[in-house]
């Protein structure tokens, strides 16, 4: 359990993450607001987003609903630069940023 949090899990219990959890994307420049909610879609560091690999530390999120259209994501790219252009798409995120409901 995340302190804080009530029932939620972070990166700091990632064993227990796993693909379809529901989450809440928290801005990665460090302010824990939350951004956007979705779910894990992939977890595997080898697995692409967009044409890049997501790396050891970064989770495929399917985006469902956007809170702050403005944040820029993570690796910005000509057609994806801010949470605005996220519905319906996949992001990497850094799961040091990812919050999932139990």
């Amino acid at each position: 359990m995340n302190p804080g949090t009530g029932n939620s899990k972070s990166r700091h219990d990632s064993t227990q993450l796993s693909i379809n959890d529901k989450c809440k994307l928290l801005n990665w420049e460090g302010t824990s607001e939350v951004v956007a909610r979705g779910h894990i879609s992939d977890i595997h560091p080898e697995s692409k987003v967009h044409g890049y690999k997501l790396g050891p530390n970064c989770y495929r999120i399917a985006i469902e609903e956007v809170v702050m259209p403005d944040v820029v994501f993570y690796r910005s790219q000509p057609e994806f630069v801010t949470m605005e252009d996220a519905p319906g798409s996949t992001v990497a995120w850094p799961i040091k940023y990812i919050l999932c409901d139990n």
